[in-house]
């Protein structure tokens, strides 16, 4: 008799197993996590919402929401005014999520699968918020990031750089970190890129960092990092 060849597992096999697994932790955990909670998160956005109501459509897309760039904040406030069903937010997040984790399986199976099951990423993907939005970016940052490093091509990248900062500080500040380690002549041309394409987020960041009420931060309180991070 024969023995029968082992059965070999193609990354792309294996990608779409992770992306399934990751789906299904995303949307039951949107689904378990619709409470009044989530209610309070999509209040949060509300100035960027009614400046668009207001017709205020400059100050829409430029006003930071707390200490957050506009980007999600105007999305969230779109789909307000035009789609106004509410499970739509979680699922949004859980979508972005989801579609993180299809990226980062492009570059890499078991980054991919790290972020598939990750608590803190399962926790974000659940709620009404900007994280999910921001580590979509991130991972798209990646992608083209290794598409500059093969190829020399870097508008992916540029765009991507542009869009995590827009959504969030600190992911623009991972991105921004991601092209410096690129050749000289392709970091130039994207940190350039991304810059204009940020410069009407200036005035309004200027204004936040220079208002001391923003500038506050509660204290760090590990144990409640590591609680989080566990549950």
């Amino acid at each position: 008799m024969t023995s029968k060849a082992p059965v070999e597992l193609r990354p792309g096999i294996i990608t779409v197993w992770i992306v399934l697994v990751a789906a299904f932790f995303r949307f039951s955990q949107a689904i378990l996590r619709w409470d009044e909670v989530s209610w309070l998160y999509s209040a949060y956005p509300g100035a960027t919402t009614d400046a668009l109501l207001a017709g205020e459509f400059w100050q829409a897309m430029t006003q930071f929401t707390g200490l957050h760039p506009p980007l999600w904040s105007l999305l969230h406030s779109v789909s307000e005014i035009w789609f106004p069903i509410p499970m739509l937010w979680l699922l949004g997040s859980a979508s972005a999520s989801i579609l993180a984790v299809w990226l980062v399986c492009r570059q890499s199976l078991w980054a991919g699968a790290l972020l598939a099951v990750a608590p803190i990423q399962l926790h974000y993907s659940a709620e009404i918020n900007n994280y999910p939005l921001a580590t979509l970016f991130l991972a798209l940052v990646w992608t083209g990031h290794q598409q500059a490093r093969t190829s020399g091509k870097w508008v992916l990248l540029a765009l991507a750089t542009t869009a995590a900062i827009w959504t969030h500080l600190l992911a623009g500040v991972a991105a921004m970190a991601a092209v410096l380690t690129l050749p000289s002549r392709i970091s130039v041309r994207v940190l350039i890129t991304s810059l204009l394409f940020c410069t009407p987020l200036l005035t309004p960041f200027l204004e936040v960092v220079s208002d001391d009420g923003g500038a506050r931060q509660n204290e760090f309180k590990a144990e409640l990092v590591l609680n989080d991070y566990l549950n």
